[in-house]
This record gives structure tokens, sequence and C-alpha cells, in this order.
């Protein structure tokens, strides 16, 4: 299955992207609010999702795209692999990260009614968060709206000029901060 999510464009067409990171993950398993979850029964047990797994494009305001694939780990531990690739070709050898889908908060008022939800990407080395949004009314979404991120001038933390390659990212290291 393929899912399309697009970026959220600023209303003077600036675009904030950056790296959100945390030294160590900002919720666990044992969240209420973290997907995938261990559920059992008398005569089942396993995990169960409430965000659909597959191949997933990002594609950003300028038309660039990225891909994603959200592939279940498995029955007796719940958690997404995510892999990350610039072509979709390439996810079947790209390398992986356990993840968790948290469901932030509901935004509702008279123009939107959208549950905001981050994907929480790693685990040891701490985690990189992409921030979405999708309709309240879907148990499951085909469509997310990605979310700009812009970072306090307080959390950004930037190492040594590498040529091109982006060195900052925003350090967010609690749930109050998020």
């Amino acid at each position: 299955m393929l899912t399309v999510f697009c970026t959220a464009q600023a209303s003077d067409d600036e675009l904030y992207d950056d790296l959100i990171h945390s030294d160590v993950p900002l919720w666990s398993a044992s969240d209420d609010n973290v997907w995938p979850q261990h559920f059992t029964n008398e005569d089942e047990f396993g995990c169960v999702n409430r965000s659909k797994f597959g191949d997933w494009r990002f594609t950003d305001s300028d038309g660039d795209h990225m891909w994603y694939r959200f592939q279940n780990y498995g029955v007796f531990h719940c958690w997404v692999n995510v892999y990350e690739a610039y072509e979709r070709n390439e996810l079947e050898t790209a390398e992986h990260k356990p993840s968790f889908f948290v469901e932030l908060t509901n935004v509702d008022s008279k123009k939107v009614n959208y549950d905001l939800w981050a994907v929480q990407i790693g685990a040891r080395h701490g985690s990189d968060y992409i921030l979405l949004a999708r309709e309240s009314e879907k148990k499951m979404s085909d469509n997310y709206l990605v979310l700009q991120r812009k970072c306090s001038r307080n959390n950004i933390r930037s190492g040594p000029n590498l040529d091109i390659l982006k060195t900052d990212y925003c350090s967010i290291n609690s749930k109050k901060d998020f």
C-alpha cells in the first residue's frame, strides 16, 4: 500500500523542517498513546496499530520526495521498523530503526478536527521525530499532513561545518518541551 503525505506550507512560504532529536526516546511502549500495542485474549495475542504499514512517500512543498517503509516487527515484541531511502526500490536494502507512532493530542476547532501524531524513530542513541496530523474521523488514514518543525534558538545544537552537510538539529529532551 502507498500512503502519500505532504508538508504543510507556512503562509509566508517559508518552510521549516528542523530535525527534532532527543538523547533518549521520550515515549515508552508502556504509554497508552504509543502504537503498536500488545493485545491478548483467550484465543489470540499480538500487536495492534493505529497507522497503516507499507511504503509511504513524503512529498515536500517543492515536489521533492523521500520514501519510508513502515513494517511490523513481530507479534511478541511490538514496534515498527522504519526504513528510509531516496528511491522506493532502495528501501529493500536500507537499514531500519525501531520506531513507534505516538498519538499526541486532538485539535478540534470550527475550522479543523485533526489528531496530532509523532513518529518516534530510533531507540539507542536517541530518537528523531516526524510530526504528523490526520483527520480525526478516520480510524486509519491513507494521508497524513507532515507538520513543519521550527526549533527554538535555545534548543538548536550545531557541530562543525562539513561541506554542505547539515550538522544542526533541534534538541528536545522532555515531553514538556516537545
